[in-house]
C-alpha cells in the first residue's frame, strides 16, 4: 500500500451512530508500570531475526526510563522478551520517528526526522547524522531500485528527485521526477497502481510534479501522469478501499476533508466518496474483509478506536478498548504482524502508562471489550 509512511479523507453523515467492540484478542501488555507517558509505538526487526520487535518511546517523568526508546525482543507466537534500552534522549513531540534498515545489514536503524542512528546489532543505536545530503526528504524510505536497500524522494527548490542509497546509508541524488517547477511542499506515497508488480509513486503536496509515476524497474520511473484534479493538493496514502483487489488513493488534507479515489486497476482514478477521518497513525485491514480500515484519534481520551471500512461506502467507529482517564500525550497506533500469522495486529500506547497490542483474529466479528488500562498510580481500573 502507499506509504504505510504517508497520507488522506471527511463526512460525518457517513458515520453509523454508536460504537461496537472490535474482535481483537484480549490485550497483551508489553511492559510494566515503569512506563510514564509512552507517546510512540512502532515495530521493526531490531535484532535481525526476521520478525518484528515492538518499540516504544517514553517521554514522561517520574521513572528511571524517562526519555528512552525501549524495545522488546519478539520470541515468536506473540511472546516477548524483557525490555531493553535502544536510545536515551529527548525527542520532540513533532519529530517524525521511524525504524528502517538504512545500511542494509538486517537490523532496523532509528530515524528522527532527517537524522539516522545506526543499530549496532544489539538494538543499541549511535548517532550517524543526516542521511539526505541536500533538499528535504519525503521520508518514504523503501527500496525503489530493487537492490535491497531503502531509497527516498526529496524536494528541492524547483525539482522533485529520487534519492538513491548506494549502500551503507550513503545517499546520492538521482533522476528527477516530473517537470521542473516550484516545490512548496511534498508528500509521497507508493503502491502498485497498475497491477504490474512494480512500485509506483504518487506525488502530492503543492508542486509542479503532482501526479503518479509508473515504476519501470531498476529505479526508473515513467513520465508524470495526472490524477483526478479533485485530489490535489493533498497528502496521499494508498490502499484497497473498495476491496476490488487494487490500490486506491486516499487524499488527506483537502479543503473539504478526506476523499478517496477509486482505481480502475490501470492507474485511472475517479472520485469515490468522503471519509470521516483525518490522517490516521495506522492503516490496515483490521477486520479481515479485504479493505483498509483506519485508526482513530482519541484526543485527550485513552480509548482505543478504529474506523471500520465497509467497501468505501460506510465508515463505522469501533471501540477496540474503552479506557477511562485523561490522556496527557494522546494515543499512538501502529499496525504490524507481531505473531507471524499474516494479519495486521494493532499496537497502541497512551499517556496512562499504557502500551500493548491487540492480536488480530481476522474474523471480522466482535466480542465484548477487554479492559486493561493501568493507571499512573500503578493500579488497574
Amino acid at each position: 500500500m502507499c506509504t504505510p509512511l504517508r497520507p488522506l479523507l471527511v463526512l460525518a453523515a457517513l458515520l453509523t451512530r454508536g460504537f461496537v467492540h472490535a474482535q481483537f484478542g484480549p490485550v497483551e501488555l508489553l511492559f510494566e508500570s515503569e512506563a510514564k507517558y509512552p507517546n510512540r509505538v512502532m515495530a521493526g526487526d531490531v535484532d535481525g531475526d526476521g520478525d518484528l520487535d515492538p518499540v516504544t518511546y517514553n517521554s514522561g517523568t517520574g521513572s528511571i526510563y524517562t526519555y528512552t526508546m525501549r524495545w522488546f525482543e519478539n520470541l515468536g507466537g506473540g511472546e516477548f522478551g524483557p525490555m531493553r534500552i535502544m536510545f536515551t534522549g529527548s525527542i520532540g513531540g513533532a519529530a517524525a520517528v521511524a525504524l528502517r534498515d538504512i545500511d542494509a545489514d538486517g537490523h532496523a536503524d532509528m530515524l528522527v526526522d532527517n537524522t539516522w542512528y545506526q543499530n549496532d546489532g544489539t538494538g543499541a543505536v549511535t548517532l550517524v547524522g543526516p542521511y539526505c545530503p541536500v533538499g528535504t526528504p519525503a521520508r518514504l524510505l523503501v527500496d525503489l531500485d530493487g537492490d535491497g536497500d531503502v531509497d527516498d524522494v526529496i524536494r528541492q527548490a524547483n525539482s522533485v528527485d529520487l534519492l538513491i542509497n548506494q549502500g551503507g546509508g550513503n545517499f546520492v541524488v538521482g533522476a528527477p521526477l516530473g517537470p521542473a517547477g516550484a516545490v512548496t511542499s511534498l508528500a509521497v506515497a507508493y503502491a502498485d497502481l497498475d497491477g504490474d508488480g512494480q512500485k509506483d509513486l504518487v506525488i502530492g503536496g503543492t508542486n509542479a510534479q503532482m501526479g503518479w509515476y509508473k515504476g519501470l524497474g531498476g529505479g526508473a520511473f515513467g513520465p508524470q501522469q495526472p490524477i483526478n484534479p479533485l485530489a490535489q493538493p493533498s497528502t496521499p496514502v494508498c490502499g484497497d478501499v473498495d476491496a476490488d483487489g487494487d490500490n486506491d488513493l486516499i487524499a488527506f488534507g483537502l479543503p473539504d476533508g478526506t476523499v478517496w479515489f477509486a482505481n480502475d486497476g490501470s492507474g485511472s482514478f475517479t472520485v469515490g466518496d468522503t471519509i470521516p477521518s483525518g490522517m490516521p497513525e495506522a492503516i490496515g485491514d483490521f477486520d479481515g474483509d479485504g479493505d483498509v480500515d483506519l485508526t482513530m484519534d482519541t484526543g485527550t481520551g485513552c480509548d482505543v478506536r478504529i474506523l471500520r471500512n465497509d467497501g468505501g461506502s460506510t465508515w463505522t467507529p469501533f471501540f477496540v478498548e474503552q479506557v477511562s482517564g485523561y490522556n496527557l500525550v494522546g494515543t499512538s497506533y501502529h499496525a504490524a504482524d507481531l505473531n507471524g500469522d499474516g494479519l495486521a495486529d494493532l499496537m497502541q500506547c497512551s499517556g496512562m502508562d499504557l502500551a500493548g497490542w491487540y492480536p488480530n483474529t481476522g474474523t471480522g466479528t466482535f466480542v465484548p471489550r477487554q479492559r486493561f488500562c493501568q493507571t499512573m498510580g500503578g493500579a488497574y481500573d
